[in-house]
Parts: C-alpha cells; sequence; structure tokens
C-alpha cells in the first residue's frame, strides 16, 4: 500500500506497532465558517481547502469524535477509497478497445478514440469517502479497481460530477456494448409502434402515408401469422 505524505510518521508508527500498513486511515479536516484555523497538532497536513492526518483506524476515529464535537467538518476513509495515480493506465489494461480501437461512453454511447476518453469512476471518489452505503456497494474492492471504471466522453463526465442514483445504473448498463444497441432499437420500436397508433386510430392524420403504413402492416402480419398459428397449433396438441 502506497500513502503519499505523511511517509515519516506512517514508517514510525509501523515500527512502534501503533498500526500496520493494512489498517492506515485517512481522516480530512474541512474548514467551517466559525472554524478556519489549522487543527491542534503537527501531523495534520495542509491539502489545499482542507488538512489531512493519517494514522490507524482508532487513532483517526478518536480525533474525528474530538473534532465533530470542536464544529470541524471531518471525513475518514481507508487508503482503497482514494483517488489513485493510476487507475487511467489500470482501465484500459483490463478493457479492450473495438475493431477500429475505439471506446465506447458508458453513458450516451458515443465512440471515442483513446486520446478523448474520460475514465470515469461509477462510484465517485468524494461519494465514496462520504458515504458507508456506497462503500458496500464496492464490495470490499478500491474505488480505482476496474470493475469502478468505465469509459467517459468529456461531456458526460461533466454532467455526472458527483451524481449516483441512476448514473451508477447507466454507467453498469452502458459498460456494455449490447446495450446501447438494444437500446437504440427500443426507440425505433416505440417510435414506429406510436405512428401505428395514429394510423390505426386518427387515419385522417396521415391521408398520404396510409397505403404506406397499410402495406407495413400486411407485411408484418403475413410475417407473423405463420409463426403465431404454430405456436396456437403446439399448445392446441398439449
Amino acid at each position: 500500500m502506497k500513502i503519499n505524505g505523511n511517509a515519516g510518521i506512517i514508517e514510525t508508527n509501523v515500527r512502534r506497532r501503533r498500526f500496520s500498513l493494512s489498517e492506515v486511515y485517512i481522516l480530512e479536516v474541512h474548514k467551517t465558517p466559525d472554524r478556519y484555523k489549522k487543527p491542534f497538532g503537527r501531523r495534520y497536513e495542509q491539502r489545499g481547502p482542507y488538512w489531512r492526518y493519517v494514522g490507524g483506524e482508532r487513532d483517526t476515529a478518536r480525533r474525528e469524535k474530538r473534532l465533530s464535537r470542536k464544529g470541524y467538518r471531518t471525513i475518514r476513509y481507508t487508503d482503497d477509497f482514494k483517488r489513485g495515480a493510476s487507475y487511467r493506465s489500470a482501465f484500459f489494461n483490463n478493457t479492450a478497445p473495438d475493431l477500429f480501437g475505439r471506446y465506447q461512453c458508458a453513458y450516451c454511447g458515443r465512440k471515442l478514440p483513446y486520446a478523448k476518453v474520460t475514465v470515469d469512476h461509477i462510484i465517485p471518489v468524494g461519494a465514496a469517502k462520504r458515504s458507508e452505503k456506497l462503500r458496500k456497494k464496492l464490495h470490499g474492492k478500491s474505488v480505482n479497481d476496474p470493475m469502478n471504471l468505465v469509459a467517459s466522453c468529456k461531456r458526460c463526465n461533466q454532467k455526472k460530477g458527483m451524481e449516483t442514483g441512476h448514473w451508477i445504473l447507466k454507467a453498469r448498463l452502458g459498460r456494455h456494448p449490447l446495450y446501447h444497441f438494444l437500446k437504440k432499437l427500443v426507440i425505433i420500436a416505440a417510435v414506429l409502434f406510436f405512428l401505428w397508433l395514429l394510423y390505426r386510430f386518427l387515419p385522417e392524420l396521415f391521408p398520404a402515408l396510409r397505403p404506406v403504413f397499410r402495406a407495413a402492416e400486411d407485411t408484418v402480419t403475413a410475417f407473423l401469422r405463420p409463426a403465431i398459428d404454430r405456436i396456437l397449433a403446439f399448445f392446441r396438441s398439449i
């Protein structure tokens, strides 16, 4: 397990057996309107808009409880829920492109060349840090695991942001190429069915297209009639 920052503190604590590398927790202390000063202690490291402390499970839990009582906003998580430095290469090592060397956006289905692919976390890193329920959906795996990564276009990635809910479902379905093909078929079938309903019940709206719809209806009926007759004959013979 690789930890960036607080390396000397971690090595000292591991040597003293305060905690092992498998028990490393990260505590983020964020600024609030009435708490803008650095938390007491030398081990807190400045990271932009927040301070970070790395320690064991009990140590970070005790500090989180104490800081929360003082009015600080804290987030505590293990190193598995931190954005990794190599998740993009991990995705491409585990995901093969199509025959033309392109990848498909899991959300909108657009075909993307390698240079335009944005690797997106299905369960966002920030959301996994804050929600125990979302962390359980990873089934013990890291947030940077290839199963939590999909190809995305820049527009969909920005639109999703930190959203979860139906975006997680769209990503898990959209990572399969067959999903986008079936989605297009369903849309086409729905449009044709709607036009057929208009022709059937409001024929005066399409006087010029009436012969076309009638011919299409006769073709579909002639195609499906033998199959329907065979199915009915099978059930009668049982």
